[in-house]
């Protein structure tokens, strides 16, 4: 399986999560959090985007990062320009330990 195929199954993922809660043709704010889980002996590091619904967060694209540490201002980028791409721009709301000139641009 090429890059290109992965990113088309989380896009295959992410159209019925729009549809299922509705989110198409109205303002979205987002938000990205990073969890990191311990499953067994294998530490689970993931970067998350969700959209924000009565008050919680249903995730539609996520990245699951190859390291133990926080995700980096790149692969922040990368995860809000693939949701972009699919559903186009919206209001946007993020943490505090998400800033950076390239990631406000």
């Amino acid at each position: 399986m090429e890059l290109s195929d992965g990113l088309r199954v989380y896009d295959a993922i992410a159209h019925p999560i729009m549809q299922r809660f509705d989110f198409h043709n109205q303002s979205l704010y987002l938000t990205v959090d990073r969890t990191n889980w311990k499953w067994g002996e294998k530490n689970l590091n993931i970067l998350t985007l969700g959209i924000v619904y009565k008050g919680a967060a249903i995730p539609v694209y996520w990245l699951v990062l190859n390291k133990q540490s926080n995700s980096n201002q790149r692969e922040r980028i990368a995860l809000l320009q693939r949701f972009i791409r699919q559903f186009g721009r919206s209001g946007i709301l993020g943490e505090r330990e998400f800033i950076g000139n390239q990631w406000w641009q």
